[in-house]
């Protein structure tokens, strides 16, 4: 069975949240819990299903060796198994109620979104553990489980098993409990309109017994069944990667899937070697534009073309000068993909799953990701800071600093004024609020640029290639957009960096803009900002394609940090 491949970043709001509390009302229908049923309260309260084992497992991991029926005979009896199970089993009433509560801040066009996603891919969960198994077995458990001592969920049990086909039904079984119950149900009235309006405006409705017609039909030229009337009930219709019942969607491709409730350090790890080996090869093949762009913005005659600042590169100092401050490069921004991305997972995770109730996370998901941008790359500039100073110097005024390199030019700049080596991180706060100008929108831009693409055009994430080039032109989009909005602060940090006060005192954001208005115009605030958005747009499109392959290489893509639920056959 093929998986849809999960979002990079699908755990913005958990919808699988534990909330203790009493028993569930929802709406007019009071839910009745056989004894049967375990009163424990898991951690994860699928776990405690009671017709099987529920369990989550790795999703990339091979589950079945292939249902032995056709997949869309069962989709009419998994999805009203899935209304049964949200009325009569205490953990998927739970995870039903969680879904709900989590997503309660949601438009109510939302809530149902969510809702039928999430219904479907648990009928497909049901579907792809029950397809494989005896359907006999399967009614004793369902049996034991529930329907002991209580009327009521044996005759919804028969109308569950009779939209069966026939040749899957257990025959004997279902005929007891018809002649136990046909005194009390099956009148023969006819199934209204509007009660089918009712079932798919509310996932948790049952049939009533009285509005159907179970049937125990034994002729000479048909088989022995149950039919169920009227049979309108059991047509199928197929909408986007969904089979549409009367009792609600299965998914045709995924089942329930959820990101791991915890990351250990070797998947923070794994992250961060990915963003490290992404950032600085993309940050080294980009040299020579990084070059151009400081070189734009530290010329104050108004030489501002990206085409003549590359042509006096070339025509003063040769080929050699595209690649000054190429150390400090890529030591800067291996430290800065080491430590922005696990970062950048970490505080999202943490501000969803442990700050934030999951209602509010879910309603917030553009929040929870700035913030957790802004906190990512505060750690990153913390690095980042001496390694960009020594390459503006470097870029900027190569006579004096070339010959030094990157340790030599560090220990340059620490021996200038009376601060020593605070002077390295004089251009901090300019830095800094660049950087987490630039992480925060480059994240949110990215995930809902990918969210976007993939709207249009779903099957972009069947294979490995085109997610990469959806990755490309995403970050290609996201890295321009942050270009735009964070070109002033990044205009100041160079300013700041060739203009340092050698008594040792550090010029801030405010004051460096100030004077650098002050001396050069308000324009200087964008001067480079052509070369920027193509070095920008360039690298942060490369940046994301290379994470997402050294993810794929390491093991910690969105697939193998995912889990599905699966049901296993209790004996």
């Amino acid at each position: 069975m093929h998986e849809t491949k999960p979002p990079i970043d699908d755990d913005s709001s958990s919808f699988l949240r534990t909330r203790r509390s009493a028993l569930l009302s929802i709406g007019s229908l009071a839910l009745v819990l056989p004894q049967t049923a375990s009163a424990a309260t898991l951690e994860d309260p699928l776990e405690s299903i009671a017709v099987g084992k529920g369990r989550w497992v790795p999703l990339k991991r091979d589950l079945s060796a292939g249902p032995v029926v056709d997949s869309s005979s069962t989709a009419v009896f998994c999805t009203y198994a899935t209304r049964f199970l949200i009325r009569y089993d205490r953990g998927v009433q739970q995870w039903w109620r969680d879904l709900q509560q989590s997503n309660s801040l949601l438009s109510p066009a939302q809530q149902r979104e969510v809702c039928q996603t999430q219904f479907g891919a648990f009928a497909k969960s049901l579907q792809n553990g029950f397809d494989a198994q005896d359907f006999s077995h399967i009614w004793d458990q369902f049996h034991q489980s529930y329907a002991l001592n209580n009327a009521e969920s044996e005759q919804q049990l028969l109308i569950l098993f009779a939209l069966l086909p026939s040749e899957l039904q257990p025959i004997q079984r279902m005929e007891a409990a018809y002649r136990k119950n046909r005194q009390a149900m099956f009148s023969g009235v006819s199934l209204f309109e509007e009660q089918i309006q009712h079932l798919s405006n509310d996932f948790q409705l049952l049939l009533p017994s009285d509005s159907v017609r179970v049937v125990f039909q034994q002729q000479r030229d048909e088989p022995v069944c149950f039919k169920v009337y009227p049979p309108s009930l059991l047509e199928l219709s197929m909408s986007n990667h969904q089979t549409l019942t009367a009792f609600g969607p299965i998914s045709t491709q995924s089942a329930l899937t959820r990101v791991k409730p915890n990351y250990g350090w070797e998947t923070y790890a794994m992250l961060g070697l990915s963003g490290a080996s992404g950032c600085a090869l993309t940050h080294s093949l980009v040299v020579p534009l990084d070059v151009v762009k400081t070189r734009s913005q530290t010329n104050s005659d108004g030489t501002t073309s990206f085409i003549d600042s590359a042509q006096r590169i070339w025509d003063d100092e040769g080929w050699r000068g595209f690649l000054l401050g190429s150390q400090a490069t890529v030591v800067g921004y291996f430290w800065y993909g080491l430590s922005v991305y696990p970062s950048y997972a970490f505080f999202k995770r943490f501000l969803s799953q442990q700050v934030l109730p999951a209602e509010v996370a879910a309603v917030h998901v553009n929040d929870v990701a700035l913030i957790a941008g802004a906190l990512a790359s505060v750690i990153a500039s913390l690095g980042l800071t001496p390694l960009e100073a020594a390459r503006i110097r470097v870029v900027a005024d190569p006579r004096t600093y070339q010959a030094a390199g990157l340790i030599g030019t560090l220990q340059a700049i620490a021996t200038e004024g009376n601060v020593g080596w605070k002077n390295l991180y004089s251009g901090l706060p300019s830095l800094m609020t660049r950087q987490v100008i630039f992480g925060t929108v480059k994240f949110v831009s990215f995930e809902r640029a990918c969210e976007a693409i993939y709207g249009i055009s779903p099957i972009l994430k069947e294979t490995t290639s085109t997610a990469l080039i959806v990755s490309l032109v995403a970050g290609a989009f996201a890295g321009s957009l942050s270009s735009i909005v964070s070109q002033p602060a990044d205009s100041v940090l160079t300013y700041v960096a060739k203009n340092n006060d050698t008594k040792g005192v550090g010029l801030g954001v405010i004051e460096g803009c100030s004077r650098m208005v002050e001396c050069e115009g308000w324009q200087s605030l964008f001067r480079g900002l052509g070369s920027r958005c193509v070095w920008a747009g360039s690298i942060i499109a490369g940046q994301f394609m290379l994470y997402d392959v050294f993810r794929a290489y390491f093991h910690v893509t969105g697939e193998d940090l995912s889990q599905v639920f699966t049901i296993v056959a209790t004996q």
